[in-house]
């Protein structure tokens, strides 16, 4: 193992945590490629592929893996999304960092070629909720998650894998919220907390302002407010 590890933000050392020893990995939107970079170094996946939409911002990962001198142990792949990936040896892909609208949209597109051995990591910045509906609907299916602060915010990364099977869990919001829970998430506390706030100042608006969307809120906070005391 090389002695300059590059240092890692809680969040992607959280996703790191995740990722199985000999995996071969593809990072989706890899940024500045640090996590790659951090993969390579402690030789924990077999392959790993760093992608992104953008031949600039993959530029900026090259650089990265160039001054920690593991450029050699990562492939560079300017694709859309999972174009060209999800067809290879890839076993697990990691989507961090991007909006949960995005992530669907990515996982739309190469939804016909996925398969019940491809593991996903999954860290969406928003619209969580449209993110686990669209998973549920699609037939995958939970395994793992946890929260992990990073810079005085708490994020949810979620492990998933599609199953063939014809009766699944449903996979919502509010189930996955329940499964940090029971599973006694330190961060779960103050993150429901958070959501809480949030979704009082929404339904407390939508009630002043008489809005159709006041009750459909009220339930949701009641939902949550449920989830917290469980």
């Amino acid at each position: 193992m090389q002695e300059n590890i590059i240092k890692l933000s809680p969040r992607l050392f959280a996703i790191a945590s995740l990722i199985k020893q000999d995996a071969d990995i593809a990072d989706i939107g890899s940024d500045h490629g640090h996590l790659p970079v951090y993969l390579a170094q402690i030789g924990l996946a077999k392959h790993i592929i760093a992608s992104d939409i953008s031949a600039g911002s993959l530029r900026a990962a090259f650089k990265t893996a160039k001054k920690y001198d593991v450029f050699d142990k990562i492939i560079f792949k300017v694709t859309s999304g999972l174009d060209g990936i999800i067809n290879t040896s890839i076993d697990t892909v990691v989507i961090s960092g991007l909006g949960g609208e995005t992530i669907i949209e990515i996982l739309s597109n190469a939804y016909r070629n996925i398969d019940e051995n491809i593991t996903f990591i999954l860290q969406p910045q928003t619209k969580i909720e449209d993110l686990c509906a669209w998973l549920s609907e699609f037939g995958f299916v939970l395994s793992d998650a946890r929260l992990v602060e990073d810079n005085e915010r708490i994020y949810l990364i979620m492990v998933v894998v599609l199953s063939k099977q014809e009766q699944i869990p449903k996979m919502t919001y509010y189930n996955l919220l329940s499964e940090l829970s029971q599973k006694n998430d330190p961060l779960f506390p103050k993150y429901i907390k958070n959501l809480i706030k949030k979704a009082k100042t929404s339904t407390d608006g939508l009630k002043i302002s008489g809005s159709a969307g006041y009750f459909e809120a009220k339930n949701k906070l009641e939902r949550l407010i449920e989830i917290s005391q469980s």
